[in-house]
């Protein structure tokens, strides 16, 4: 066990209260809230340390290690985060490149560590875990674990899809909202990706072919960083609007971008995310709903934890560091 033990060894602790009278989904939840408050308090504790203490970066740089070793393995954590040169986190990981790639990197492995920490409860997390082992992209796998963790904001089912190699068959995410069924399809284009209108268009095509005909569904995307400007803002609307105009299938194209924000001496910063919300024109009002629900959200600042007075961790777990 490390620093932050995993749920499973929590479960596992003896002399957790038993409540044989409640389901297991009620019980899970039980415990998950008495876990979270045990990490906060060794958050907490490690806070008081004379060197990590004081250094917030080293703290989360500790802390996610310890995380990410727990759940993939100390050579997975060697091999894909330490030293970054395996295939999984080329274009990726970049910690020989800039300061403002480095403070990127470094993000990205606070976030991994974050969504695996936040996943680790639902049943299906055996499941995430052998998709990242599997995988031969950490820039796409991570940006799928950010939008299983935000969807569960919707107060809705969230699962992950397993491969199945078959187009329209082959989406990643299922989320059941309002009684409907809504196959989420997840793109993340590596940093060094030129922009261009035709990337664009041929990334929604190529998505929208992944979900079942007959159905609408969402496309969360997310852009490299230097994508951003003017020309992006003058016509990224319209670019959609044409990737999307011969399929009935995407209902919604989710658009992340991160930025980053460094100090005066390029030694210390934080990484933002923004998002764009694309309506399709035939888009059920229903589906569009979930969407503005979804963008109020994310626009508020998470980090409370609540939103007017309701505890967001009762509907997605949000990691305490």
């Amino acid at each position: 066990m490390g620093l932050i033990p995993t749920f499973a060894e929590y479960r596992a602790s003896p002399g957790l209260p038993d409540a044989p009278d409640l389901t297991e989904d009620d019980r899970v939840t039980i415990l998950w809230l008495q876990y979270e408050q045990a990490v906060s308090v060794q958050i907490a504790m490690l806070t008081t340390d004379p060197v990590a203490g004081e250094n917030r970066r080293l703290l989360l740089d500790l802390v996610s290690e310890d995380i990410i070793k727990s759940h993939l393995g100390e050579s997975w954590y060697i091999e894909n985060i330490a030293g970054a040169m395996g295939e999984r986190a080329r274009d990726y990981l970049h910690w020989e490149a800039s300061p403002q790639m480095q403070l990127l990197s470094a993000h990205r492995v606070h976030e991994l560590a974050r969504r695996l920490y936040e996943l680790q409860s639902f049943s299906w997390f055996e499941r995430v875990l052998t998709n990242v082992h599997d995988r031969d992209d950490l820039s796409g796998v991570g940006f799928e674990l950010d939008i299983l963790q935000v969807l569960h904001f919707l107060v809705s089912i969230v699962t992950p899809q397993v491969s199945s190699g078959h187009k329209g068959e082959d989406y990643d995410i299922s989320l059941q909202v309002t009684g409907l069924r809504v196959p989420i399809e997840v793109k993340a284009k590596d940093d060094n990706t030129e922009y261009s209108a035709n990337t664009i268009i041929n990334t929604v095509k190529g998505a929208a072919s992944q979900l079942p005909k007959g159905q609408k569904g969402f496309l969360f995307l997310r852009i490299p960083s230097f994508w951003v400007g003017a020309q992006l803002e003058d016509e990224y609307s319209d670019i959609l609007l044409e990737a999307t105009r011969q399929t009935s299938r995407i209902a919604a194209v989710i658009t992340a971008i991160d930025k980053m924000h460094l100090n005066p001496e390029q030694t210390a910063g934080h990484v933002t995310r923004h998002h764009h919300f694309f309506r399709h024109p035939e888009a059920p009002q229903v589906l569009w709903d979930a969407c503005c629900v979804l963008k109020e959200l994310l626009e508020r600042d998470l980090a409370t934890r609540a939103v007017d007075g309701i505890s967001l961790t009762l509907f997605a777990p949000i990691a305490p560091f």
